[in-house]
């Protein structure tokens, strides 16, 4: 069975952005002025950000590049099974975030690398998801390491963005894929 849905980046990563938004206002808004708890382990301020961060804005973020770039380049963009597997992994990444009060930190941490490495390395490409893993844990010890803080969990997006514009297919995907 064919569906549209998954025919072009931007579709299914709106998709998601926006019931992203519909589903965390409202829960942050309840923690905030009700005290509901939020099945985090995170303070809830940081919960929020994250959230917004990873949660709306990469989503929308990804939609528009892998809409976009292919667009400025020329190139054909992903379509089908690579945009099913990168929503998947999106999804899997909030779900580990919500219920990260009975699972380990490192665990919703390490989804959230996997989806930096997907998009860097092709989505279409299993060596690239590899070599692109390696990659992004070096970048985020590095950015750990001089930056300290949080920029570890960033500074591997902004690598990825700024490689996308160059190889809108990531490091080793096809450079044609067909559409649906």
């Amino acid at each position: 069975m064919r569906t549209s849905l998954f025919a072009y980046g931007f579709r299914a990563q709106f998709l998601l952005a926006g019931c992203a938004a519909l589903l965390l206002v409202p829960v942050w808004a309840s923690n905030l002025v009700l005290g509901t708890p939020l099945g985090s382990t995170w303070p809830p301020t940081l919960w929020h950000g994250h959230e917004m961060l990873y949660g709306f804005i990469a989503s929308a973020i990804a939609g528009f590049l892998l809409t976009a770039v292919p667009s400025w380049t020329g190139e054909k963009g992903f379509a089908g099974w690579p945009l099913m597997m990168l929503a998947g992994i999106w999804l899997a990444a909030r779900l580990l975030i919500a219920s990260s009060a009975g699972l380990s930190p490192l665990l919703a941490a390490a989804a959230l690398s996997v989806f930096a490495a997907l998009i860097l390395g092709g989505l279409d490409s299993v060596l690239g998801a590899i070599v692109a893993s390696l990659i992004v844990g070096w970048v985020e010890a590095v950015a750990a390491g001089y930056l300290g803080g949080k920029s570890r969990d960033v500074v591997p997006y902004v690598v990825v963005l700024a490689i996308l514009v160059v190889r809108p297919y990531g490091l080793f995907g096809t450079r044609t894929i067909e559409r649906l």
